[in-house]
């Protein structure tokens, strides 16, 4: 496929295959410098049996070549976990990376097969040296079904070539004789091999056949391991495990990266055991090596007991790390060989079901997906699961939903049918699969409130746990009143249990309200209320009942949360490290289970210690938190990797008050390129990139990077129109961002283009204002921004429309609600100014004697606010002085004056400067009423001053 390509492009290609030796041996190339005017296309076969860890290390250093023109084609069977567990790193490398599913060539499309078919027989004709390739003829069942996998119409190429070459003439091309005819083919050259090299490294075909059995099981590995794999094999050869490994190495050598002059490999780094390739030949090739098939191919009785002794033959620790590999061929295997799924996997399951745990999310989801799989394997793994692991809850909820499938398709019994659907609804829950988990939830509640009403004793308890799952189902799917709802039911009824019983049930009634405390559509003193009682009934049974799990540390999470809404910031933090402190205890213990809750725990404890003023104790909580789900998106991208972009996003926030400027940016813009990615998959997360892009176009701007401010804010706009269009509760991101639009545009001198996003912004928020109230705070400060930037357009007059329209708005709402006072005040300053810039002096000066008048105000009860009454202060005797009032000035610049010396003693690198200007203006002030001596001390004073900096 490369080579064709590279021979048919106009371009003239340079093509590379990425290949790899082994699992734990890798090591990247160094890129040398490709010669000039070459195209590069890379090419990498089977990626999703790559490492993460070297198949990231290959990729970045391709992208240390992206001066050049090139392209990376990563080949795999399927972009599922693999895939998506890289495109957040690929897009952080810059790669414009994209999934093009082939599909397979349905037989409707004949032509396209016919097509595949003579493109594969000409090129493997080319490479063989056959002549006359058109005497080779295309299949005559090419239609058939099983045609419709590229794969096997390139094998029968492959195989009609050699047939041809061999003087064979109508060889059997069956899709089921295809595999046989070229496993045959490579018996044939064992054969020739061993008489051909060196005896010192030859051995019998039964030996080599044996290695390549283990070999397509384990993968490549080390020396040391592959020698263990023979050896739990129980190889059956008189040869010495060293000189096998040698034989099967000459005959199947360690991958290298083909590049010129280069191998990612050292010498010394070499692997064993390479399996045969393309994956489906090994897999036919384990298949018609174990005894149980009619095909006619040569079976081994000893590949009956190969698996089992691979895995878990005694004597043995462990296994060496290849039993998720053996698994996942094993399940490939079974999924078109009958007798290896009932004479091999379905019973190494049923008597070590453990094993599964090793196998990962994948497998045991295409072990479900089995099209005849046992009932009882699925039934045997389901009793073995544990209750959360972060490898493995995806797939867990796969065989749970295949079992319930099965189970309930006949199953008539109301309380083992809801007892089934509830623990669907767990598996869903765990995996993250939240909405798909609610259907057999309700269901189980339904039937659980059927068989309570008969039954009370019996089936109250079953029917609490399962409302307490529905509410955190319908909590996580954002349905908040309808998860409160049943959240109060299973409280209530665990209230009741507990009172009659509180040994059995008290622990559980301190869980549900826990859980109470987290529902969003209760107010926070209810919630507040729930949380207290949940953290007593939880550290009284953590005290009395050690030996008895109980969820302390969620009741603590969440009356964290709830000080904190309620601004009570200190005893959010206090609550919000102790609950740190029980999560990081359970991650001791079991950290497959526990590390998510770690990680929230410490996300939220950043945000108390922020609030509580604590910002260089809340970053350095925020950067744990990434780190933690930077781990976990890992393991399992689909469930963490939005969680790691909001970890990112608000570390991005946190950093902007105390961090360095390129932190803050990197952590948002990797929070953007996560969105992103989530977004392709998901239309749902576009909101949250389109938030990403405004936080990162604040950052960005207030680095002093304007333009890229305006290209991330420029796409949040447009990616909020386009929501906005769709959904209206969009509008007042959609307003917001513009608003900051209209700042960034400024901020490279466009003045209309920012002009006109201010204005959008500001026709936005008046129509939401008219609707709902609770906008005009934002129409206010919209209205003050545009009034600024009309100004700068030079537009005064407009300017100062808008901006009396903000102090009318302002006016109104601070005598509603005090907090607005300080709003009202910067508007009529703004207006002050405004108003003396189209002569209209009297009018300047009324608007800034009322923002001194509100501003001394504040001031009294808040001193954080006497620099702007200073400020303020100065800017009206400045406007009376310039209004020809020099009298009234000196009251003004002599109380500013005052409040300046007093903040520059405290602060003097800061308000010195302001000091020595208001000095200055009294001086001018003073000469006008004729006060000339004073004038001439303020004035000194302000000249020296001004050299403070010098003199410092």
């Amino acid at each position: 496929m490369s080579t064709h390509f590279a021979s048919t492009s106009p371009d003239e290609w340079e093509v590379w295959e990425a290949t790899r030796r082994g699992r734990s041996d890798f090591r990247a190339f160094s890129a040398t410098t490709p010669s000039p005017g070459k195209l590069r296309l890379v090419v990498l076969d089977y990626a999703e049996r790559w490492p993460r860890d070297a198949l990231l290390n290959l990729m970045r250093d391709l992208a240390d070549l992206r001066s050049y023109r090139l392209r990376v084609l990563l080949i795999a069977r399927s972009a599922d976990a693999w895939w998506h567990n890289l495109l957040h790193d690929l897009h952080l490398m810059h790669y414009a990376a994209t999934a093009v599913e082939l599909g397979p060539l349905h037989g409707g499309f004949i032509e396209d097969r016919k097509k595949a078919f003579l493109a594969a027989r000409d090129g493997f004709a080319d490479a063989l040296g056959v002549s006359d390739p058109e005497a080779i003829t295309i299949p005559e069942n090419l239609d058939s079904a099983e045609f419709g996998l590229m794969l096997s119409v390139h094998m029968a190429a492959l195989v009609k070539v050699d047939a041809h070459l061999q003087g064979i003439e109508r060889p059997d091309v069956s899709p089921d004789s295809l595999s046989i005819y070229l496993l045959n083919r490579e018996r044939a050259y064992w054969a020739s091999l061993r008489s051909a090299v060196d005896p010192a490294v030859s051995i019998d075909s039964s030996s080599m056949s044996q290695a390549v059995y283990v070999a397509t099981l384990t993968g490549p590995l080390s020396y040391k391991n592959a020698r263990t794999a023979l050896l739990r094999a129980a190889v059956e050869s008189s040869e010495n495990f060293g000189k096998i490994l040698k034989a099967h190495s000459l005959c199947y050598p360690p991958n290298h990266l083909a590049r010129p002059n280069n191998s990612y490999n050292e010498p010394g780094m070499s692997t064993y055991l390479e399996p045969i390739y393309p994956d489906r030949l090994g897999e036919d090739f384990l298949a018609l090596t174990t005894p149980g098939h009619a095909a006619s191919y040569p079976a081994d009785p000893w590949a009956t007991e190969v698996v089992e002794n691979l895995l878990v033959r005694e004597g043995f620790e462990d296994s060496a790390g290849w039993t998720a590999s053996a698994l996942t061929v094993l399940i490939e295997t079974a999924a078109r060989w009958g007798h290896i799924a009932a004479g091999q996997l379905y019973p190494l399951l049923r008597s070590h079901p453990q094993l599964m745990l090793e196998a990962g999310n994948a497998a045991l989801a295409r072990l479900a997906d089995l099209p005849d799989v046992d009932i009882d394997v699925l039934q045997a793994l389901a009793d073995y699961f544990p209750g959360r692991h972060i490898n493995l809850d995806a797939g867990m909820a796969r065989v749970t939903q295949r079992l319930a499938d099965h189970l309930l398709d006949t199953l008539e019994d109301p309380a083992e049918r809801a007892r089934i659907l509830h623990a669907l609804g767990m598996r869903y829950l765990n995996a993250g699969f939240f909405e798909q988990g609610l259907g057999p939830t309700q269901e189980a509640v339904g039937l659980y409130k059927r068989l309570a009403e008969e039954n009370p004793s019996r089936f109250n308890p079953l029917l609490a746990n399962s409302f307490n799952l529905l509410g955190i189902n319908l909590s996580r799917s954002g349905r908040h009143v309808e998860a409160l709802q049943a959240t109060n039911d299973a409280v209530a009824l665990y209230s009741r249990l507990s009172l009659a019983e509180p040994d059995l049930y008290e622990a559980e009634y301190g869980r549900v309200l826990a859980n109470s405390a987290a529902r969003q559509a209760s107010s926070p003193e209810q919630r507040l209320a729930a949380a207290e009682e949940a953290v007593r009934i939880g550290k009284r049974w953590a005290e009395s009942f050690p030996e008895r799990p109980v969820e302390l540390a969620g009741a603590l999470e969440n009356l964290a949360n709830t000080f904190s809404d309620l601004g009570r910031h200190e005893e959010a933090v206090a609550t919000g490290e102790e609950a740190v402190k029980v999560r990081k205890q359970q991650v001791r213990e079991a950290p497959e289970q526990y590390t998510p809750d770690l990680a929230r725990a410490t996300a939220n404890l950043s945000r108390y210690l922020v609030r509580a003023k604590q910002s260089n104790d809340g970053a350095a909580k925020a950067r744990e938190a990434v780190n933690l789900y930077r781990d976990l998106a890992k393991i399992d991208p689909r469930k963490y990797q939005a969680l790691l972009a909001s970890a990112l996003s608000s570390l991005g926030i946190l950093l902007s008050s105390v961090g360095p400027p390129a932190e803050q940016i990197d952590a948002t813009h990797e929070a953007v390129s996560l969105y992103r990615v989530l977004s392709e998959g998901d239309s749902k997360n576009k909101p949250t990139l389109a938030q990403a892009l405004c936080n990162l176009g604040i950052h960005l701007n207030a680095a002093g990077e304007r333009a890229k401010a305006v290209v991330a804010t420029t796409e949040a706009v447009d990616l909020y129109r386009e929501l906005a269009g769709a959904d209206s509760t969009q509008r007042p991101n959609l307003a917001l961002a513009l608003h900051n639009l209209g700042i960034h545009l400024a901020g490279i001198d466009l003045e209309s283009e920012a002009v006109e996003a201010c204005t959008e912004a500001v026709d936005l928020y008046r129509v939401l204002a008219e609707g709902d109230s609770r906008h005009k705070p934002a129409l206010a400060q919209a209205l003050c921004n545009l009034g600024v930037r009309l100004t700068a357009a030079g537009e005064g007059a407009k300017a100062v429309v808008a901006t009396t329209e903000a102090v009318d708005l302002y006016r109104e709402l601070a005598g509603a609600d005090s907090t607005h006072r300080l709003n009202l005040a910067l508007a009529l300053r703004n207006l002050g100014v405004l108003l003396a810039g189209i002569d209209l002096e009297s009018e300047a000066v009324e608007a800034c004697t009322e923002a001194v008048d509100l501003y001394r105000v504040l001031a009294e009860t808040d001193g954080s606010h006497r620099p702007m009454l200073a400020f303020a202060l100065l800017q009206c005797g400045s406007l009376l002085f310039d209004a020809e009032q020099a009298d009234q000035s000196l009251e003004a610049f002599e109380q500013a004056i005052d409040l300046y010396r007093a903040l520059s003693d405290a602060e003097p690198l800061i308000y010195r400067p302001a000091l020595a200007k208001t000095l200055a203006g009294l001086g001018r002030a003073f000469i006008e009423v004729g006060r000339t001596a004073e004038a001439e001390a303020v004035i000194e004073e302000s000249k020296r001053l001004a050299g403070y900096d010098d003199v410092q």
